[in-house]
């Protein structure tokens, strides 16, 4: 069995903290 999917978990969270980290700033905007 492969782990494949335990890489591509980790990368699909790193992502998401990386969009999470840009867009932040943004939605702060829109919604304050």
């Amino acid at each position: 069995m492969s782990t494949d999917w335990q890489k591509i978990l980790l990368a699909a969270v790193f992502a998401d903290h990386l969009l999470y980290d840009q867009l932040s700033p943004y939605y702060q905007n829109c919604f304050y």
